[in-house]
């Protein structure tokens, strides 16, 4: 895509979250009246993920490309691109009335990432960034560094989807966490993308994971500087959403330590 490509389609996405997060604070000031239900085993959603998705659908559908989302069906259209979303990325510590929650919008075209929109609404913050252009926050250049050197001296955030996922894993690939300095988990993967590219993390572990989940995130950590891989370090393959073993995102430092861990 050109520059003015790549602004027109910024200037959509962050149109569309500006309409979702004034939903989603709405709703989060009323939160503890807000319906809500499983829609699968361990699969929390409330009328807040719906109205957001509405809301972010309703602009992205004008482009004419193909949409996927965590929460309605995928609208396939002729088009090379694809708009990934999560409406409500942190649907647990929303429904908690806790702040580790926002949204992630990104852009696919052939084979690759193109763009992607963090928000967290709450703090009034959203991360952008397109392949090969840098990234904002909140539209100035975002320029950061890994606040650690040492894994052991690092903070990592860990997420993993669910109770079950959580005893299938502590018994069998989660040993690793004993070579880290302090490790946190927030049931969400745009609060702690944010506080990673924000140099305030040194890398984030995410497993069972979707496309739609990760992608903004990915470009954007990718943007600034940072590693994406699985454990083997290899790349992801955005061209499905299928449930991604696992996926590591890092300053190139701590990457490279996480991997040799990981492994071990």
């Amino acid at each position: 895509m050109n520059f003015q490509e790549i602004l027109n389609y910024k200037n959509i996405a962050i149109q569309a979250s500006k309409n979702s997060s004034e939903i989603l604070l709405k709703r989060f000031s009323e939160v503890s009246t807000i319906n809500k239900w499983e829609k699968s085993q361990n699969a929390l959603v409330t009328e807040a993920d719906i109205e957001s998705d509405d809301a972010i659908i309703s602009i992205l559908s004008k482009t004419n490309n193909n949409i996927l989302s965590e929460e309605s069906l995928h609208k396939e259209k002729n088009s090379d691109l694809t708009w990934l979303i999560d409406p409500l990325c942190g649907t647990v510590p929303f429904s908690l009335g806790m702040s580790h929650w926002g949204t992630n919008i990104a852009l696919h075209g052939k084979n690759e990432l193109l763009m992607g929109l963090v928000t967290l609404p709450l703090s009034n913050e959203y991360i952008f960034a397109a392949k090969g252009y840098g990234v904002e926050l909140n539209g100035n250049i975002l320029n950061s560094f890994s606040p650690y050197k040492e894994l052991s001296r690092a903070t990592i955030a860990l997420e993993i989807d669910g109770g079950d996922a959580w005893k299938k894993l502590i018994k069998s690939e989660l040993q690793w966490i004993s070579s880290v300095g302090q490790v946190n988990s927030f049931s969400s993967v745009s609060y702690p993308i944010a506080q990673l590219c924000l140099g305030r993390l040194g890398g984030a572990v995410f497993y069972g994971i979707e496309s739609v989940h990760i992608a903004a995130g990915a470009i954007i950590s990718e943007e600034s500087g940072m590693k994406v891989s699985d454990e083997k370090n290899n790349p992801i393959d955005w061209n499905n959403n299928l449930e991604k073993h696992i996926v590591i995102i890092a300053w190139p430092n701590i990457h490279e330590q996480l991997l040799d861990k990981i492994a071990n």
